[in-house]
């Protein structure tokens, strides 16, 4: 039989994960780089998790995040989404890389 895989809403899967069957990913989880979700595992709303040790995925927070940590969370999606910084900052890359590129030693 087939076991759906569930991923709720705003889950977020990074590279290299293996989800296998029935597999629930609560809200706003994140599964992060190499993330070894075996079968019939269940991870918490909110819950982040990373790589794996043994086969089971390593849990870096089990449960929800304080309101601190939520609003933390929530400026750096912000800024993440704010035009003005990503173009400030990309700016800010380009300039840096035109000053600081290395001067030629020896022409020939």
């Amino acid at each position: 039989a087939r076991e759906p895989i569930r991923l709720r809403r705003g889950a977020n899967l990074l590279d290299h994960c293996c989800v296998q069957p029935g597999v629930t990913v609560g809200e706003r989880a994140v599964l992060g780089s190499t993330t070894i979700a075996p079968r019939g595992a269940c991870f918490a709303p909110e819950s982040i998790s990373t790589g794996a040790v043994g086969g089971r995925p390593v849990r870096l927070r089990f449960q929800a995040a304080s309101s601190e940590q939520q609003a933390g969370e929530w400026e750096a999606l912000r800024r993440l989404n704010d035009a003005g910084y990503f173009w400030g900052f990309n700016l800010l890359v380009v300039f840096s890389a035109a000053l600081l590129e290395p001067w030629p030693l020896y022409e020939a």
